[in-house]
């Protein structure tokens, strides 16, 4: 953005040839010291450079959901400069005043669009740094130093002041970052979580320029009368913010580190070929490499890898789905499907093909699903390639997976309406029955749901995030997902 020229005083005194451009001779004349005369003074400030990626708070990037570019730290780089029709002004004094540095929702107060989190003031940092692009011009060139106290933080804020020549371009670098919450307290820190994603880092400005009589040498005695620009509003700037992981069995996975049973392993190397990958831990203590699955005939599992296709050194159930390119089979056996063992992949051994349509959401034991999905399970214990699916589960997780290591389990394992699993999945019917009608004028926090109508149809949607009063799927989507329950 270009701010526009302010004009400020009026000269009392004025002399030939120093005032830009001279005057000829009987300009002068008309114009002898004493008389007014207006000059213009301007200050530039404008946004040469903003980065791309979305912001997250530090240490958070690692848990970006896979496709998601991040970063921990965004900038902005603003030109800076200032001049006026009076040649003898060399230098003055710039001040840029922070008023506000946050997190800002703009629906978090229906009364006022550009709230702010002030729980969270002191973990939004800006880092102010002054000098030059290299001779490429490129904002990677940028070479500078701090300016004023270097950092600025939501709660304390601060000035920044400076000495700048007239025309003289600067570049200022605005870097701001998100220090992470505590997270001691799962319910505390997700709803921090959901307040970064929620909004946008923003800071609002003020800048003065000094009178440049102030700063003339001694040896120029000729003053204007120039009056200083004080507390001048910017136009709020803003970086914009990511949603990333937060679940507290969810771990980044290093080879050969040991995990609990139960956490569950994201892949957040983009140079890996399981980037973006899931794998459930099932013994503790126990070394994790999943280059090198187990390959023991019948022995218990460490580790699974979250997929809906087959892998020999997988437990399936009587039951149990893998989908394969000409359609979904099924394990269709009592004796479970043992590493190693049975390592019969479909359509050979005891793999029956249950219909040819790939995308027919049945519940598969190793895949990882999120909010709001609708899986399809046996009808009843019984199972064959005639067997209905009726059964209906609404994922109320984020990273959701249910899994099992045990090699002397035989039968139908565990699934979605097995006890013990009421905080993972619910029935349709429970899904439906706990959803109220849509309420704008509520908090609905992440995993809640709610319907809406469509004339006499109810529209189910559960909350993938926390969403203040005033958020709807419409106007925010990224808050909302559809459950399509038949």
């Amino acid at each position: 953005m270009v701010i526009p020229c302010f004009f400020i005083g009026r000269a009392f005194a004025y002399w030939s040839g120093l005032v830009n451009p001279p005057d000829d001779e009987t300009d002068s004349l008309q114009n002898p010291i004493g008389s007014g005369k207006d000059l213009n003074i301007t200050f530039n400030f404008d946004n040469i450079y903003t980065s791309s990626d979305n912001l997250v708070p530090i240490g958070c990037a690692q848990y970006a959901y896979p496709g998601d570019t991040v970063v921990e730290s965004a900038t902005k780089d603003f030109k800076v400069s200032w001049n006026t029709t009076d040649t003898t002004a060399s230098e003055t004094n710039i001040i840029i005043e922070f008023i506000k540095i946050g997190l800002c929702d703009d629906f978090l107060d229906p009364l006022d669009p550009d709230s702010f989190y002030n729980d969270y003031s002191s973990n939004c940092k800006v880092s102010v740094s002054k000098g030059t692009y290299g001779p490429s011009g490129d904002p990677s060139s940028f070479s500078g130093t701090t300016v004023g106290d270097g950092d600025y933080f939501g709660n304390t804020l601060g000035e920044i002041e400076f000495m700048l020549d007239r025309t003289v371009e600067t570049i200022l670098r605005f870097q701001v970052s998100i220090t992470d919450y505590s997270r001691m307290d799962d319910a505390t820190y997700r709803r921090f979580k959901n307040a970064v994603a929620n909004s946008n880092f923003r800071i609002e400005l003020r800048y003065t320029v000094e009178n440049p009589n102030l700063y003339k040498s001694g040896d120029i005695w000729l003053q204007f009368n120039l009056a200083p620009v004080t507390n001048q509003d910017l136009e709020p700037y803003l970086y914009l913010t990511n949603d990333y992981i937060y679940q507290s069995n969810v771990k980044i996975y290093y080879e050969g580190q040991s995990y609990s049973a139960g956490d569950i392993l994201y892949v957040n190397d983009p140079n890996s070929p399981h980037y973006g990958k899931y794998y459930m831990v099932f013994i503790t203590g126990s070394p994790i490499n999943i280059n090198n699955p187990n390959t023991s005939g019948g022995a218990y599992m460490t580790w699974a890898e979250a997929t809906d296709e087959y892998r020999e050194y997988h437990f399936y159930y009587q039951g149990d789905f893998v989908v394969e390119s000409d359609g979904i089979y099924f394990w269709n056996r009592y004796l479970s499907h043992k590493p190693n063992v049975s390592n019969v992949a479909p359509p050979n051994g005891s793999w029956r093909r249950y219909t040819t349509d790939t995308t027919l959401n049945v519940w598969q034991r190793h895949k990882a699903y999120t909010y709001g999905d609708v899986v399809r399970w046996w009808t009843t214990s019984s199972v064959g390639t005639n067997r209905p699916i009726t059964r209906y589960y609404v994922s109320i997780m984020d990273i959701n997976i249910i899994s099992s290591n045990n090699p002397w389990t035989n039968g139908m394992g565990t699934y979605p309406g097995s006890s013990g699993y009421t905080d993972q999945w619910l029935t349709d019917t429970d899904f439906k029955a706990r959803s109220d009608e849509f309420d704008s004028t509520r908090q609905y926090n992440e995993g809640e749901s709610m319907y809406i109508l469509d004339g006499t149809n109810r529209v189910y949607y559960i909350a993938t995030r926390d969403a203040v009063p005033g958020r709807t799927p419409e106007n925010s989507p990224d808050h909302w997902k559809f459950v399509n329950i038949p």
